[in-house]
């Protein structure tokens, strides 16, 4: 039994896809029926923190949608992560991009944001104060706050202040109880503590005299 050659210019090339005309150009609010992941995208990221955050935020960015395919070429992860909770609409900004120009804005997107750095002594600062969110839950907050710490022999070398009273003045204390570290980061921080001594004793330690005045303005109620 002998068969025929295949012939390339005998078969059919693939037919280009019927433009998406149902979706306008421009800022839409779109069915997530009408629209599906990219192809081809090569970023991996976690889902799961995209659902926290539209759980506890909402959208607040809209995913980029190329006209003539309905697939998202900016923000996959947060169309799944929409899928996921059951959401029927979601916002989007739909663009005419040819595929060469819709794998470039989606590679560019991404690549982008990766120039981005971290501040870790202002990040630790910031994450002191308001706690986890998507992204930071609090066992990265603790290897932060680590990390920024200050090493041992570092803290040693601090200057010693001497709390001196002025003439027939008088202290009251309030005591400050710390239950996380992420509270003790906090409270270094706002309150500037330093390494202090007593002049009735020979101990030192962290603290930081302040006036009332200056409590009111660190806790913004000046």
């Amino acid at each position: 039994m002998t068969t025929e050659p295949v012939v390339l210019s005998d078969v059919e090339p693939e037919a280009e896809p019927e433009p998406r005309t149902d979706l306008p150009l421009g800022h839409v609010r779109v069915k997530m029926a009408e629209v599906e992941p990219a192809t081809r995208n090569p970023r991996r990221g976690s889902v799961a923190d995209v659902v926290d955050s539209l759980r506890k935020f909402g959208q607040h960015r809209e995913i980029v949608v190329q006209q003539s395919t309905g697939q998202v070429i900016v923000g996959n992860h947060l169309y799944l992560a929409a899928r996921t909770l059951g959401w029927e609409e979601i916002d989007a900004y739909v663009v005419d991009d040819d595929p060469q120009t819709a794998l470039a804005r989606g590679v560019a997107d991404n690549a982008t944001g990766d120039k981005a750095t971290w501040d870790e002594q202002e990040l630790a600062d910031v994450l002191a104060e308001i706690g986890p969110v998507p992204g930071f839950d609090q066992d990265d907050i603790d290897k932060l706050l680590a990390r920024v710490a200050p090493e041992p022999d570092e803290a040693k070398a601090d200057p010693t202040y001497p709390i001196v009273s002025r003439l027939n003045e008088h202290h009251d204390y309030v005591v400050v109880v710390c239950h996380t570290e992420t509270d003790w980061t906090w409270l270094q921080t706002k309150f500037q503590l330093r390494h202090e001594q007593s002049y009735k004793a020979v101990g030192v330690s962290l603290s930081h005299v302040v006036t009332v005045e200056r409590l009111q303005e660190i806790l913004g109620q000046g």
